[in-house]
């Protein structure tokens, strides 16, 4: 009898654990049938997720091209070409410390500053940049992971920066308004002058460069929160909305136009000495997955965009970035990339008074 009572109770363990299993993959089931059931309808309407996507696909085939020449979103992965292009619109960049065009040549002796930013032109999404802060020996990373003797990078640096082309190049620390280690992001999703999105990022006390890190909040062009529009990162309602959001959606609309492509987005930095570009990214990492009715106007917007870019081609426009009439500063002549053997100071610079096709 105490035998037939344990192979029973065997039994009803068995038979709870197979339930407990079949409603989990039940569970399973259903949240994939909800995920495709969410996708399909993405596809029946524009889609930004779909759009980004073909986006990144072009983006991509730069890397089998012989020339960049002609192609804006081609010329967009170099910072400091995009740095020349704002401050010829009038909009602050960083200053440059000092430029290399090989990793190797980098010696940061000569640099008076206490912190600096290090990166590579064709570094993005935080990677091939580190924040350094001056040491009694050398330097370490601003959230203290790396350090290093001496003036010379670590090898960690260095091979980092073997994965992105150069030139590579020291340049301003930007301070906060609001007393954060390091400033808060603003990044404005715009369609060919018209802001669509502005997302706020807020790194944590340590100052970690990492993006998994930075806590966000999105808001609409006029302000208006958003809520949690996006799927991906931790959504912050506590992140403060800036108080010159007309300069921000300003900013970026000049910018976008200027750049002359359908989409753009257009990373900002508020400084004590104002707004500050931080880059022009045209194809923004991660998931950038949206709720689905978010997802479809913002599609909606991008094709709207490209309609107005044709037809402004179609009157004149010259292809590609215009340059406006202020001044500012070249960094690449004489200094080669090595990515496809070119170099932006190949390329021609179009220059145009910002009411023609800027405005």
């Amino acid at each position: 009898m105490e035998k037939f009572r344990e192979k029973n109770e065997n039994l009803r363990h068995l038979h709870a654990q197979l339930n407990e299993t079949v409603a989990e993959r039940t569970e399973e089931l259903r949240a994939a049938e909800a995920a495709h059931t969410r996708d399909k309808k993405r596809l029946e309407g524009p889609s930004f997720l779909t759009l980004l996507a073909a986006y990144r696909e072009f983006y991509d085939l730069r890397f089998e091209a012989e020339t960049l020449d002609g192609i804006p979103m081609w010329q967009m992965p170099y910072k400091l070409r995009n740095y020349a292009l704002a401050q010829s619109h009038g909009i602050s960049t960083p200053n440059i410390h000092q430029v290399w065009g090989d990793p190797e040549d980098i010696d940061l002796s000569s640099i008076p500053a206490q912190r600096i930013v290090l990166k590579s032109d064709g570094g993005h999404s935080g990677h091939g940049v580190f924040v350094l802060e001056r040491s009694p020996s050398g330097w370490t990373t601003l959230d203290g992971l790396l350090r290093f003797e001496g003036q010379k990078p670590a090898p960690e640096i260095l091979e980092r920066f073997a994965e992105w082309h150069g030139p590579y190049f020291a340049e301003e620390f930007l301070e906060s308004t609001t007393g954060a280690l390091v400033p808060e992001d603003i990044k404005v999703y715009t369609m060919y002058g018209e802001p669509q999105q502005i997302l706020l990022m807020q790194a944590d006390e340590q100052g970690s460069m990492s993006r998994k890190e930075f806590t966000r909040r999105y808001l609409g062009p006029q302000g208006d929160d958003l809520g949690k529009v996006a799927e991906m990162g931790t959504h912050n309602p506590d992140i403060s909305a800036p108080e010159n959001l007309e300069e921000i959606s300003e900013t970026a609309r000049h910018l976008s136009r200027a750049a002359g492509m359908p989409f753009v987005r257009v990373d900002l930095y508020q400084t004590p000495r104002g707004l500050v570009l931080g880059e022009l990214t045209p194809t923004p990492g991660g998931r950038q997955r949206y709720r689905r009715e978010h997802d479809e106007k913002m599609g909606r917007a991008w094709i709207r965009a490209e309609v107005r870019l044709q037809q402004d081609l179609a009157a004149g426009r010259p292809l590609g970035s215009l340059y406006g009439r202020k001044k500012y500063t070249w960094w690449y002549d004489g200094v080669l990339t090595s990515q496809n053997g070119t170099s932006p100071d190949t390329w021609e610079r179009t220059h145009r008074p910002c009411n023609t096709w800027c405005y």
